[in-house]
């Protein structure tokens, strides 16, 4: 399979903070440690992943936000949406090929996204968006150690077929060795913190 350069990003500053210049080519993962503290002491994390994910998407409007199906107050209680319908709804496809796609993902077919786990929402959200785009932006904030390696697996079987993405989790748990080969480790450093 031929690599090709999905996204080049060019060394930057945002508040302060320096992001190193980097090339995403298909069959790849970028995954961008970012510190939960900047140098004075104030919430980056998950925060500033919005803001990078902004800016990557103004350099490259292929690159897409990938977020975790919520429901919305009062609808969210009234009308509760099935794994089936959420994966219908959003790829405008038929009953068994949302079944194919929930069996390989684990889920029931009639179960409730809300009462999904953040990691099972999640997968869901990236395996529907992967059916659709080759290039996805997306957050690992809020999953639980016992669903990462769940999500992780998705998320390789996708960018195996070519796909790629670009991660940001936090600086505590980038692994000494990532659990697969096609992930690029890139760790955000602040100024004036060890």
């Amino acid at each position: 399979m031929m690599n090709n350069t999905v996204f080049t990003n060019k060394k930057f500053e945002l508040n302060g903070i320096s992001i190193p210049e980097f090339k995403l080519v298909s069959g790849q993962i970028i995954k961008i440690y970012i510190p939960n503290f900047d140098s004075d002491n104030n919430e980056l994390g998950h925060k500033f992943s919005l803001l990078l994910s902004d800016e990557f998407q103004n350099q490259n409007s292929e690159l897409i936000w990938t977020k975790e199906h919520s429901g919305t107050g009062l609808w969210k209680l009234l009308k509760p949406i099935s794994v089936g319908g959420f994966i219908m709804n959003d790829l405008k496809i038929d009953l068994k090929k949302a079944q194919n796609i929930s069996e390989y993902l684990e889920l029931d077919v009639n179960g409730k996204v809300n009462d999904l786990l953040l990691g099972k929402r999640k997968a869901l959200a990236i395996k529907c968006n992967f059916e659709k785009f080759d290039s996805l932006i997306f957050d690992y904030y809020g999953i639980g150690a016992a669903e990462i390696d769940y999500v992780e697996k998705i998320v390789d079987s996708e960018i195996r077929k070519g796909k790629s993405a670009i991660i940001f989790d936090r600086l505590e748990f980038q692994r000494k060795k990532e659990l697969y080969e096609n992930i690029e480790p890139l760790k955000i450093k602040v100024p004036n913190i060890i």
